[in-house]
């Protein structure tokens, strides 16, 4: 018979290891009218299963499905999972074509953490008196207690010379576009941001 505290490491481990078991047994999705820090299970359809599948072999795609049909949900729980399991010191960069859209999406983000078992949400950490410390967490980033990831929000650029700039030079290795059809310049920040 396993302990309470055998059974967590193992369902850590299992998550850390395993992106489809983190999606079918250990994440929800909050919803509207529902009790904080709960949610309903992840709904996996042929869109989602799809997306699910290219960002298991790491491939860029660009998404198009009916509007209100989850895209934006599959996409923020891989990178919840990214940010929790999948990498260590590793920049993820949400843009969308607002700036309000890219934070809304970290609250998003934040909310499914929110709404995953205590012991596998990591917003804080514990000194070496035993205090319980905060990490940089704000509205347009946060920081992972352990392993050292970030996620910053950017605004989408108005200008074409604004463009060029937040693309060049972008060492960033998980970058999230969100509505990327409707951002203003948006060739011109993905050919800048691409090897």
């Amino acid at each position: 018979m396993l302990t309470k505290e055998e059974l967590k490491a193992r369902i850590l481990n299992e998550c850390r290891l395993n992106y489809w078991y983190f999606l079918r047994e250990v994440v929800r999705i909050p919803d509207q009218g529902g009790t904080v820090g709960s949610g309903v299970r992840y709904k996996l359809h042929r869109g989602n299963l799809a997306m699910n599948f290219l960002f298991i072999l790491n491939f860029n795609m660009f998404v198009e499905l009916p509007r209100q049909h989850g895209k934006t949900v599959a996409a923020v729980c891989r990178y919840l999972w990214v940010y929790n399991f999948g990498t260590s010191n590793s920049e993820i960069m949400f843009m969308h074509k607002d700036h309000g859209g890219s934070k809304g999406n970290l609250k998003s983000l934040r909310a499914m953490r929110d709404a995953l078992p205590s012991y596998l949400q990591f917003s804080s950490t514990v000194n070496a008196e035993g205090k319980k410390l905060k990490v940089p967490n704000t509205v347009v980033m946060m920081q992972h207690p352990y392993n050292n990831n970030k996620i910053n929000t950017y605004p989408s650029a108005r200008t074409k010379d604004s463009a060029n700039n937040l693309g060049r030079g972008c060492t960033i290795p998980v970058q999230y576009y969100d509505e990327f059809a409707f951002m203003p310049y948006n060739e011109i920040v993905f050919m800048a941001a691409v090897p």
